[in-house]
This record gives structure tokens, C-alpha cells and sequence, in this order.
């Protein structure tokens, strides 16, 4: 690795809205690889952290400060003026230190001293070009889909108390989408599909294309021949699109699954926060329901036909990544491959109503066959290897 004190190394100060580790679904996934990947490149990271004060360290800071990152932990100001007559999603603002909170956080970038300043996602904006201006770096910005559609999406889907954030946010959230991508002098968008609606709507210069980072886990239970669920969906339980599509499953895919076999058919739905409805959906439908688990391995190994059927997607589903990454066959609907590279799509059977989703997994039941995980490996590392992160590194030196 290259010593941080040589003067051509990649120095980037990291502002993560969200808590990188565990990487338990997504989100969480796409920013611990990245962060892991910029290590072992040699890149000098320091990573801000909004977090809940308290005197211990954190399980997150505690698995940055191991790969040798240099960690800032601040707390977010949650204030409801934030959400009165302001120019951005009150949400933004929450993600803005003020006064003498700024400052020692300038402080203590600055004496980092970076080369250029990252935002992972939308919501620390108002810090990152803050940062950015007074250190007179460059500013790059992480875009995770086109976060005003997304979220519009998101609110048609939710229901009840979930709906109020997402009513005050969408308004305003394509103003501070756009200020930001004309402040960055590099985006990092995930996807073709999400650079080329930029590029027909404006807002695409300066614009990559960074899909999410694909790390090889080399102890993985790739050999493991023991089934202990015949269906499985793995990721957040949580999200509003995620719901849906898991909802669309149980009550329309299911009952024909069910009819077709021959023997009780062992269904699990695995990931993070899942919601009052997914609990309830689990009881009704006779599905696992396997929350927080500590590890998705041993459902992706553990399982016969792995499943997405999300009905809307943006940017990219990155529970797909995690699925190519076995030898199991892989069944989604066609939101579900939304943003992946053309060659990975094509990994994937993809069905379009519920009468295809159901066939196809009947099918890999009665005709078991595993796929090469080698060839699935090593297009997942050309096409999301580390090597995507060129252009950061770049203007990180």
C-alpha cells in the first residue's frame, strides 16, 4: 500500500450520511466497498460519520479506524425549523453543522488536508460545498440514482407516518439535486440508465459512470450444498419499493408456486428492518421472515432460486451483485436489473408478469442446475471491479 505521507497519494475526505458498516443491505454495501476499495489502492481516506454521540467508538468506526481510515463522528441537527421556508429538504439540513460545530469540523479536515472532498449521496451537500469552497478542493459527489424520482416513487408507495418525511422532502429535492451536480467537478453516477436521463433532462457534465464496487469474498459458502430454503429474497425490508415488490410476490406469485409443488416449499425473506406489513405478510403466507441477520451468506448459499421482484427501481438493485456472486439461478422482474452492466443482465432470468416470474422458478426447482460462478465472478470483477474508481482517484492526487 502506498504510504500516506507520499505526496502523489490519493487524499479524500469522505462525508457518509449514512452508516457504512455492517453492510446489511444496499446502501450500506455500495459505501463500505467503495471505502475498502480506496484503501487498498493506496488511497489516504478520512470518512465523517453522522452518529449519535456517545464516549465508545462505534461498530462502524470501529471497522474503518481497522482498515486505516481516519474517522470524524458528529452528530446531525435535527431541528424542526430546518423544514420551515428553507430553500432544500429540511432533511439536508440536518447534515449541515453550523457555527463552532462547523469549524472544529473544518479543523479537522483541513488538517487531513485532503485533495478533494466526496459526497456520498445527497444529503451532506451543504457541508460538502461548504468544505470544499474554504479548502478551495475539488468536490466530487456520489450519486445512488436520481434521488427526486426516486423518492417520488418512494412516496406514492408508502403509507401512513412513513409518508410525512417524504412529503416535505420531494418538493424541493430536484433543486438541491441539480445545485449540487453543477458544484461537483466530478459525479460518479451509478448507472447508464441515471447518466443518460441526466443527459436528457441536463445535468449530466462532469459526469462518470461508477457502478457499485463488487469485492470477491474469498471464505464465501460458495460450496455449500445444504438447501434450507428453496425461494429467497435477500436485502432491506424497509424500503417502500422493496415492500411492494415483496407484497406483489407473496399474493400473486406464490399461491401458483405453492400449487405447483410437490412438497412444502420453504420461502425466506432476509434482510434489515423489515416493516410491520413484511412481518405480517411472513405470518399470513407461511414465509420466513429472518430479520437483522447478521450475515446474508447463509441465505444466498442456503437457498435454491434466489428472487427480485421489485416493481420500482432506480439506480441499481444491489442485492442483484450480491446474487451474481453465487452459483444459484436468479429470477427478477425487470426493475430489478434496472442500472446493471448489459453483461450481467444477461445472468439473470427476467420475467415481466407474474404467471413468467412463477414458471421460471418452478422451473430451476425441478430442473436443478447451478451456474458457473467462476465466469459470474469474473465479469462482476471487469465490470465493478475497484478499477471504476479511476477518475476519483484521479482527482484525489
Amino acid at each position: 500500500m502506498v504510504g500516506i505521507s507520499d505526496s502523489s497519494t490519493a487524499r479524500i475526505t469522505i462525508l457518509c450520511p449514512e452508516i457504512p458498516y455492517p453492510p446489511t443491505h444496499g446502501g450500506r454495501a455500495d459505501r463500505w466497498n467503495r471505502i475498502v476499495a480506496l484503501r487498498e489502492m493506496g488511497a489516504a481516506v478520512q470518512v465523517v460519520l453522522w452518529e449519535r454521540p456517545s464516549s465508545e467508538q462505534s461498530e462502524a468506526a470501529k471497522a474503518l479506524l481497522r482498515i486505516g481510515c481516519k474517522v470524524i463522528r458528529i452528530s446531525r441537527r435535527r431541528r424542526i425549523r430546518n423544514y420551515l421556508f428553507q430553500r432544500y429538504p429540511g432533511r439536508l439540513y440536518s447534515f449541515w453543522p453550523r457555527g463552532s460545530a462547523f469549524e472544529t469540523l473544518y479543523k479537522q479536515v483541513e488538517a487531513f488536508t485532503p485533495k478533494t472532498i466526496l459526497s456520498d449521496g445527497l444529503d451532506p451537500m451543504g457541508t460538502a460545498r461548504e468544505l470544499s469552497t474554504r479548502l478551495a478542493i475539488p468536490l466530487a459527489y456520489r450519486s445512488h440514482n436520481v434521488e427526486h424520482i426516486y423518492m417520488r416513487f418512494q412516496l406514492e408507495l408508502a403509507r401512513g407516518p412513513r409518508r410525512i418525511p417524504l412529503m416535505l422532502a420531494v418538493p424541493k429535492l430536484e433543486l438541491a439535486e441539480r445545485e449540487l451536480r453543477r458544484s461537483a467537478q466530478l459525479i460518479l453516477d451509478i448507472s447508464e440508465d441515471d447518466r443518460s436521463w441526466w443527459q436528457d433532462h441536463g445535468g449530466a457534465d462532469r459526469s462518470v459512470i461508477v457502478p457499485p464496487i463488487w469485492r470477491i469474498n474469498k471464505n464465501s459458502q460458495g460450496s455449500q450444498k445444504v438447501f434450507n430454503f428453496d425461494v429467497a429474497f435477500t436485502g432491506g425490508l424497509f424500503a417502500p419499493n422493496s415492500v411492494e415488490g415483496l407484497k406483489w410476490f407473496a399474493e400473486l406469485v406464490l399461491p401458483s408456486l405453492r400449487a405447483a409443488s410437490a412438497c412444502q416449499l420453504r420461502v425466506v425473506f432476509a434482510g434489515s428492518k423489515p416493516t410491520r406489513l413484511i412481518r405480517r405478510l411472513c405470518s399470513q403466507c407461511d414465509i420466513t421472515c429472518s430479520a437483522d441477520p447478521v450475515s446474508l451468506e447463509p441465505f444466498l448459499f442456503g437457498s435454491r432460486v434466489l428472487i427480485n421482484p421489485v416493481q420500482h427501481s432506480s439506480g441499481v438493485n444491489i442485492k442483484m451483485l450480491e446474487m451474481l456472486a453465487t452459483n444459484r439461478p436468479i429470477v427478477s422482474t425487470l426493475q430489478g436489473v434496472r442500472g446493471l452492466p448489459e453483461r450481467l443482465r444477461t445472468m439473470v432470468n427476467v420475467c415481466h408478469t407474474p404467471d413468467e416470474f412463477a414458471k421460471a422458478i418452478i422451473h430451476h426447482l425441478q430442473h436443478p442446475c447451478l451456474e458457473d460462478v467462476v465466469s459470474r465472478l469474473a465479469l462482476l470483477e471487469s465490470e465493478c471491479g475497484p478499477s471504476v474508481l479511476g477518475p476519483l482517484i484521479a482527482i484525489a492526487r
